[in-house]
């Protein structure tokens, strides 16, 4: 027999293993059954309480691992939010008179003055400038500096749609 298969109430386990023994009196029988009963009413409360132990520990775990997903999704959170102050810092320092000046300007003249402006303010511009404007700086510029702020450019796009931010 399989415990699996067939579950037994406390009381008929020890009733079968005490008939399973020996064939006692028939008093001895009735003492058996009521000590059985004793057995099962006395060991019912531990029973009971391992039961809730058992439970209190998986609401346990199962708090931690909420608690471990509140914390990743905090860090996302941050450095999303850490991540948009940066660029909109960025964006800040090309402000409109600046981009109108750059936009008003020669390309070959323009292309000299950002390849030795700073980084984050070459591709600030260079992202706030009209599309109409940027090729023809970009054609004038050192091949090696023009794909350098290309590909910073191309970095901040596809992080801020990845973020759901604009292109601004």
């Amino acid at each position: 027999m399989h415990a699996s298969s067939r579950r037994l109430s406390c009381r008929a386990l020890v009733v079968l293993a005490v008939a399973t023994v020996a064939p006692p009196a028939l008093a001895a029988d009735d003492v058996a059954v009521v000590e059985a009963n004793d057995f099962c009413r006395n060991n019912a409360p531990v029973a009971e309480e391992i039961g809730r132990e058992l439970q209190i520990r998986r609401l346990v775990l199962t708090e931690q691992r909420i608690n471990a997903r509140i914390e990743a999704l905090k860090a996302a959170t941050e450095e999303t939010r850490r991540w948009l102050e940066q660029r909109d810092e960025l964006l800040g320092k090309a402000d409109d008179q600046l981009v109108e000046i750059y936009s008003r300007m020669r390309a070959d003249a323009a292309a000299a003055q950002l390849s030795v402006l700073g980084n984050d303010l070459a591709v600030s511009l260079i992202m706030r400038l009209p599309p109409r404007a940027i090729g023809p700086i970009m054609n004038e510029m050192e091949s090696g500096r023009a794909a350098a702020l290309a590909g910073a450019v191309d970095r901040l796009r596809r992080a801020s749609d990845a973020n759901g931010g604009n292109n601004s």
